[in-house]
């Protein structure tokens, strides 16, 4: 994806905190953070007029004491940088980022971005333990520490993470890591119909196996995204994956068994093992992110409303992949239609969601002109609270003008 031209990029935190208190004790220009540009997050923001402030020279590794299993890091590293690093240590951070080549750690954090693993192994707020940030006036501040049990007040962490870069610029991070795993598994169940999933679904309530991802797609997301990939097992609907990682007896035992609980229920499913090249499988169902054509909306809903959503989004001619055991879900338009039929088509859409009590967010696209369709409006007293929380850290309104979600003006 092409990456927009940073007007300010400083090569270090304190570069950054000596134009940050220029500026807001001089022209208070508004200031938008730019990572690598690659989340659809960022590119759907409407803070188009700012300056963008790069932090891509950030990217050095503070310390790496990998006994300890932490790393910190300046935000900037790109996360097949981190990923590199940890690597040569046999350790990785348990995270799914589209475009990871692109995507720096500090807009992972801003866009709590996530993947398909983020069924067993958590989101980058899992892997948080210790943050530092530069606010609007230029004040760097630090939460957390570089060790796992630590305490240090109000959590500013959790606060920043998917802030957008809102509250503050994050600088630098400490990170949990884990073990890198020796083998993959995947159950592939095809569908006939999209219905057919909840029966799957149903039966991990119960099952004696842990799987880190479980995706659902319809037949047009394989189609888009997975065409040419041949270990991929779909039917005339789409598919149910159910993947597990870790030692090769561990995977072996788990895909065995729960092949085994899927036939007792008379639901037909194919099992493979990778132990080679594991990534691979995780950038296949990661793919619809990292699509050259990225998703034009994502909707959260509670993981047991998940198929109804994915039957009302496929009769609308909506391309859906879903991490279900998270309930979240990705989609974009399956057809060339007219901007006025995709609007109302999203705006039906959008509506089920939320009668399910549901969120849908517009990331963007070029299926919609003019004004961009409306996303699920936050709830009153959640928007307050982010209001009052931008006046404390942001009175002037410096970072991110325009930001749906959390603006300086009383609501």
């Amino acid at each position: 994806m092409p990456r927009p031209n940073p007007e300010v990029c400083p090569e270090s935190s304190a570069e950054l905190v000596a134009w940050m208190t220029a500026n807001h004790s001089g022209p208070k220009r508004s200031v938008r953070a730019l990572g690598g540009g690659s989340s659809p997050v960022w590119n759907s923001n409407p803070a188009q007029t700012a300056c963008l402030l790069g932090t891509s020279r950030l990217n050095r590794v503070v310390e790496y004491p990998a006994r300890d299993m932490t790393i910190t890091v300046e935000a900037g590293i790109s996360m097949d940088q981190l990923q590199q690093v940890l690597a040569a240590e046999g350790q990785r951070l348990p995270l799914d980022v589209p475009h990871s080549d692109q995507a720096t750690l500090g807009g992972v954090l801003a866009t709590n971005t996530s993947g398909c693993r983020r069924y067993g192994l958590g989101t980058i707020r899992d892997s948080l333990i210790g943050v530092s940030a530069c606010d609007a006036q230029g004040r760097l501040f630090k939460s957390g520490g570089r060790v796992v049990k630590n305490v240090a007040g109000y959590d500013l962490c959790k606060m920043l993470i998917g802030s957008e870069g809102s509250l503050a610029i994050i600088t630098q991070a400490t990170l949990k890591v884990l073990p890198r795993p020796h083998s993959a598994g995947v159950v592939w169940v095809p569908l006939a119909a999209l219905g057919d999933s909840e029966a799957v679904l149903a039966s991990l309530v119960t099952t004696q196996t842990r799987p880190v991802a479980v995706e659902v797609w319809n037949r047009t997301a394989v189609d888009e995204c997975l065409p040419e990939v041949t270990n991929v097992v779909t039917g005339p609907e789409g598919f149910v994956c159910i993947a597990f990682e870790g030692g090769d007896r561990e995977v072996r035992w788990q895909t065995t068994k729960l092949s085994e609980e899927l036939r007792q229920l008379r639901i037909d499913c194919e099992s493979r093992l990778r132990s080679e090249a594991t990534e691979t499988l995780w950038a296949d169902l990661n793919s619809f992110q990292n699509h050259r054509l990225p998703p034009q909306f994502k909707l959260s809903v509670r993981p047991s409303r998940i198929v109804e959503v994915l039957v009302k989004g496929t009769r609308l001619g909506f391309s859906l992949a879903t991490h279900a055991g998270s309930g979240i879900g990705w989609g974009k338009a399956a057809e060339l239609v007219s901007p006025s039929d995709f609007a109302d088509r999203l705006s039906e859409f959008r509506q089920f969601v939320e009668n399910l009590q549901g969120h849908l967010r517009w990331l963007g696209g070029s299926a919609v002109e003019g004004n961009p369709p409306a996303g699920t409006p936050l709830p009153a007293g959640t928007e307050l609270l982010l209001h009052k929380l931008k006046r404390q850290l942001d009175p002037d309104g410096i970072l991110l003008p325009g930001c749906p979600a959390i603006s300086s003006r009383t609501p």
